[in-house]
């Protein structure tokens, strides 16, 4: 799709390095070629990431200062963006600087090699955020891709929709993929044109959540700032990863239940800068913890996924370039 079905070839198992760190009960909701149903079957295995998370890249920049943004393009819903009345409050580039397997990460094969997410955020006019960028990467190794993708976000940061332009690996007649998320539930389409390729996903969820699978940092930001900063209190919290195992089987999302406890206040130095970062941990049961770090503003700064030995890291993916042209403070009259 950021949002979150990243395109054909980085879907499929990583057998080395982190396979031993993953491994807990999930639900695995199947999906057939028309529509995603609620159902769910047994729980088994899955890797959940190593170089993290799930929506998003810089769109090109056009000679205008318009774009146009479906929304629920089956139905023909349209919403047009007019930049001159959006903010540009800062561009950046998230880059994974740690990582297993000579340089590749994540939980399938082939792995993804050298990746880098370039974005532009905008401030919107109803206090909200937008993002533009284009994600780099290689997958298998060699193998160059770059996709654009755009995400919409509440002026708390709450993931609103993904649209993202990869193709499903075994749904050519796809594109853009579009998300759009409530406060319990997710609707997505693939946006074929051909009704019988078409690839709808619907699901209701208990609790905040967001994409850890496709890489998807904005997403993370969502999860990080869904619960109160109360130090030592946990909130439920659930993440989803998507698989495109086969023809017959092109999408399928799991829906993994997890915590997240707010750590405090520390310093990162990163993108040339320090920052008073937000830590946060969000774990799962016989899953490695991820250390998600906010800026005050509110995005990822850094995110760690950790080793079985406290300190040691598996796969991190920090801001790497950060440019601010504008104040994040919201208007008096938000």
């Amino acid at each position: 799709m950021n949002v979150f079905w990243v395109g054909d070839n980085i879907l499929s198992s990583v057998r080395r390095g982190i396979k031993a760190f993953f491994g807990i009960p999930m639900r695995v909701c199947p999906i057939d070629s028309a529509a995603l149903r609620n159902s769910c079957v047994a729980p088994w295995l899955l890797l959940l990431l190593a170089g993290v998370f799930s929506c998003i890249f810089a769109s090109p920049a056009s000679g205008k200062n318009t774009r146009a943004l479906t929304l629920h393009a089956s139905t023909g819903g349209k919403q047009s963006l007019d930049s001159a009345k959006r903010l540009k409050l800062a561009t950046g580039e998230y880059a994974i600087t740690t990582q297993l397997n000579e340089g590749g990460v994540g939980p399938f094969d082939p792995a993804v090699y050298d990746f880098h997410e370039y974005w532009t955020l905008w401030r919107t006019t109803d206090g909200g955020y937008e993002v533009e960028g284009r994600r780099e990467f290689e997958a298998p190794k060699y193998e160059f891709h770059s996709d654009p993708f755009f995400v919409r976000l509440t002026r708390d940061w709450r993931l609103e929709s993904i649209e993202e332009f990869a193709k499903l690996r075994w749904r050519p007649d796809s594109g853009p993929l579009v998300c759009n998320l409530g406060i319990a539930e997710l609707h997505c389409t693939s946006n074929a044109k051909d009704p019988s390729q078409l690839i709808k996903l619907d699901m209701a969820l208990e609790h905040p959540f967001g994409f850890l699978w496709p890489i998807s940092p904005f997403s993370l930001t969502s999860i990080a700032n869904a619960g109160e900063r109360i130090s030592g209190q946990v909130f439920r919290v659930q993440v989803i990863t998507i698989e495109e195992p086969s023809p017959a089987n092109p999408v399928v999302p799991t829906v993994i239940d997890g915590g997240l406890r707010y750590l405090g206040k520390v310093d990162v130095t990163t993108a040339g800068r320090k920052w008073k970062a937000n830590e946060c941990e969000l774990s799962a049961t016989l899953h490695p913890k991820f250390l998600i770090l906010t800026a005050p503003e509110g995005f990822l700064v850094d995110l760690i996924v950790e080793g079985p030995t406290s300190g040691n890291s598996i796969a991190e993916m920090k801001l790497v370039r950060y440019k601010q042209y504008a104040d994040f403070r919201q208007p008096a009259n938000h």
